[in-house]
């Protein structure tokens, strides 16, 4: 194994880029008033980049048209049609058989109306589905109200009322079977939550970390004071040699975020959401990230074929700030081993859905990697206070090897959780963790010699202090093995769930928990393989957790959950372990929780055709995904729902929020609105 292509590269950089899937089209709404009693109404949709929506008139037998419906109100009538104004795209699509016409990036959709009462209202709902180049999300439902009045003049208004996304009204799940009513509940908002997205700010913070953890890479940091020293001294003149410097300084902050928008616009920043729990991608990334720990370990080289390398440095011959540019190619071909685990890591832990993140994260790289060049150009004196290259830089080289195997074992986990094999427990994978934190302070200890590694004569203070951080961690998750919850980590480790022993108990504290005896508690569907979080009485299928909610009298608290979920383990851990939270999960609603990744195959007798996506539901992971996103319009997870027991939604969903005033809130209001309401169905 001398070489790794490209390929792995690509595989890595590009798969690596974990997202969940969120919402691609905004909708605004707004009126216009024409004359005295009529208005021209807009619906106006933004469109992230590569989605599209549908025209209202397209072929019958091919995708949802985008349509609207307006509630029968005396209050006013309509003039005409909804008219569309955008750029209107036609494209014969050979695999359908017909021409779809759709819009991009945006489109204006307006129907005109004659009020005919001194205050209208007029209500609706919009349909529409949203596809990009690979994939379709299930058709989504908006509604919306205006409230306009008569007038005497003409003027511009904006009485609109739309609904945002955390006052929508929900259509409330029905089972298959039609076991619950399908109803539809508009609830006062009263928590509102959403999926928090990570601030770029502190992406490209960690985008700068990234890129000094490269910068003190073998193979890249004895190229910054032979890089300067060339600018200087084969410059006419000061002034050009900063210059220069700066030119291959900006030119390396270029080529960085180049690389993070290829891996958005070509991978798609939703692209390993399909894969996040798939068995051989999990298990691709398992091993490459053992290779690359074998790699940074000494073992082996992952190199670039040499044409490239030497086809970027003739470039460099050209002169001017194209030659310069290939000097800075050249770099990045040439430290092609230090840097692709350092992005590769990197870049598997900033994505989170955003377009941008990618490219700001790979902008922050790049600044860093760069930043030195200029600087030392600036302030060539500083130079001599440079530490000189040595048996260091190796030693951060094998460092990051062993952080990048450990990192391996998430991935393994994933599956391993997914798929029900039961080969990596909590305490397992916590052992592994343990040994590799105490293998790498022995190693900075100067205990352990790789091959590359000079003789320690001394230990320096910098190794000694991280040596110790180290060990804490090692200690830190000691514990564990036993069921202590480890919050700080949470999120990467298996639940606690899974542990084979556990000495800590993770049932209930409230001494008011009620344990309702009956016979649906005790034979729950999938109890074999789920278990409640936190010891919680919970149930895992929902047509079984209502029909118990009904028979107890209590609300129900969908928890959409899944195995690749960091954010998910991190509430379970953090929010729901709190004791007032836990309380109220146990005594006050029936918890179910739905896990959306997971691989079991359902009994042939329950595999159905999902209606919104036409693919075949025959996992329960399948199941559970298609139960939140077409009857719920979404797809991110932790997702959690309140429902009264006849099925209509109690309050506005709740997504990941670590804020547990916040979250007792949302329960408390969940369950004040169950009591006023106090629909039961039998």
């Amino acid at each position: 194994m001398k070489k790794i292509s490209l390929l792995l590269f690509l595989v890595l950089t590009g798969y690596l880029t974990h997202a969940q899937i969120l919402k691609p089209v905004t909708w605004s709404y707004s009126s216009k008033q024409l004359s005295n009693n009529k208005y021209e109404l807009d619906f106006a949709a933004k469109l992230d980049n590569g989605w599209h929506i549908y025209s209202q008139f397209v072929d019958s037998n091919g995708p949802i048209p985008t349509s609207f419906t307006f509630q029968p109100s005396n209050d006013f009538v309509k003039i005409g049609k909804v008219i569309e104004t955008g750029k209107l795209i036609k494209e014969n699509d050979p695999a359908v058989g017909m021409i779809l016409k759709y819009y991009e990036n945006e489109v204006v959709f307006s129907q005109i109306i004659e009020l005919k009462k001194p205050l209208a209202d007029i209500k609706g709902s919009l349909e529409y589905e949203a596809c990009n180049q690979s994939r379709c999300l299930p058709p989504a439902d908006k509604d919306f109200e205006f409230r306009l009045p008569l007038a005497s003049a003409v003027t511009k208004t904006d009485s609109s009322k739309p609904k945002t996304d955390t006052q929508k009204v929900v259509s409330t799940p029905v089972s298959n079977n039609n076991s619950d009513n399908n109803k539809q509940v508009t609830v006062k908002p009263t928590f509102q939550t959403g999926q928090k997205t990570e601030s770029l700010w502190i992406t490209f913070l960690q985008g700068l970390l990234a890129g000094l953890t490269i910068l003190v890479m073998p193979c890249t940091y004895p190229m910054i004071p032979l890089t300067v020293s060339y600018f200087t001294k084969h410059s006419q003149s000061r002034k050009q040699g900063i210059g220069n410097a700066f030119t291959y300084a900006g030119s390396i902050l270029i080529i960085f975020i180049s690389l993070g928008l290829f891996v958005t616009l070509i991978f798609g920043r939703n692209a390993l959401n399909d894969f996040a729990s798939n068995a051989f991608f999990n298990l691709l990334f398992f091993a490459v990230f053992v290779a690359l720990a074998i790699s940074l370990f000494g073992a082996f080289e992952i190199v670039l074929p040499s044409r490239w390398v030497n086809a970027s440095e003739k470039m460099t011959d050209k002169g001017g700030l194209l030659g310069i540019f290939f000097m800075a190619f050249t770099l990045t071909l040439v430290s092609f081993s230090c840097t692709i685990p350092v992005i590769g890591g990197f870049l598997s832990l900033i994505s989170n859905g955003s377009f941008l993140v990618p490219i700001v994260g790979m902008a922050g790289c790049g600044f860093m990697l760069g930043l030195p060049f200029g600087l030392l150009a600036l302030f060539p004196q500083w130079m001599q206070s440079l530490p000189k290259s040595g048996g260091w830089l190796n030693a951060i080289k094998v460092s990051l090897g062993f952080i990048e195997l450990g990192f391996a074992f998430i991935y393994l986990s994933k599956v391993d959780l997914a798929y029900h094999w039961d080969i990596l427990p909590r305490d397992l994978f916590l052992t592994i963790w343990i040994v590799l934190a105490i293998l790498l302070g022995i190693y900075l200890l100067g205990k352990i010699k790789l091959p590359h590694d000079t003789e320690v004569e001394h230990i320096s203070v910098p190794r000694l202090l991280v040596a110790i951080v180290t060990f804490s961690f090692a200690v830190y998750l000691i514990p564990g093995l036993w069921g202590a919850p480890l919050n700080g980590i949470s999120g990467f480790i298996p639940p606690i769930e899974t542990q084979s022993f556990n000495l800590v108990s993770t049932s209930g504290n409230s001494s008011t928990s009620v344990v309702v005896a009956d016979s649906l508690s005790k034979t729950k569907k999938y109890s074999n393989l789920f278990k409640g979080s936190n010891g919680i009485n919970a149930y895992f299928d929902y047509d079984e957790g209502m029909a118990y909610a009904r028979k107890i009298h209590k609300p129900v608290l969908l928890d959409f959950t899944g195995w690749s979920c960091v954010n998910c383990r991190k509430m379970e851990h953090s929010v729901w372990a709190d004791k007032d939270v836990l309380q109220h999960l146990e005594n006050d609603f029936v918890v179910i929780e739905l896990y959306v990744d997971d691989k079991t195959a359902l009994p042939d007798g329950e595999q159905y055709v999902s209606k919104s996506s036409g693919e075949k539901v025959n996992t329960i992971g399948k199941k559970n995904i298609d139960i939140e996103t077409t009857r719920f319009n979404e797809n991110a997870q932790p997702y959690y729902v309140p429902l009264n027991n006849a099925g209509e939604l109690l309050n506005n969903p709740s997504g990941y929020n670590q804020d547990i005033a916040s979250y007792l809130q949302f329960l408390n209001s969940s369950l004040q609105n169950y009591k006023a309401t106090s629909k039961v169905t039998n």
